[in-house]
């Protein structure tokens, strides 16, 4: 492992990789992958924080920092209604 990514792991050592299969069953409720999809491209979910062997992954941070901002862009659209 390289100095930054030691750097990096030491700086979030609760922060764990999730990859897509974790993230759309646990975070965002078992949504399908074409689903998952269309979040990243019509709803900005973040492009991925790592790619190992081909494999995509996100620090949990990340999903959450996405899910907290658009709940509360729901509630500012429903507190406008």
């Amino acid at each position: 492992m390289s100095d930054i990514a030691h750097a990096e792991r030491a700086a979030m050592p609760n922060d764990n990789l999730l990859n897509s299969s974790t993230i759309r069953r646990d975070k965002l409720g078992d949504i399908s992958y074409p689903t998952f999809w269309r979040y990243g491209r019509d709803l900005g979910f973040p492009e991925p924080d790592v790619i190992i062997n081909r494999i995509r992954y996100w620090r949990e941070s990340t999903v959450d920092a996405w899910i907290a901002s658009r709940t509360a862009t729901a509630k500012a659209r429903k507190e406008q209604i």
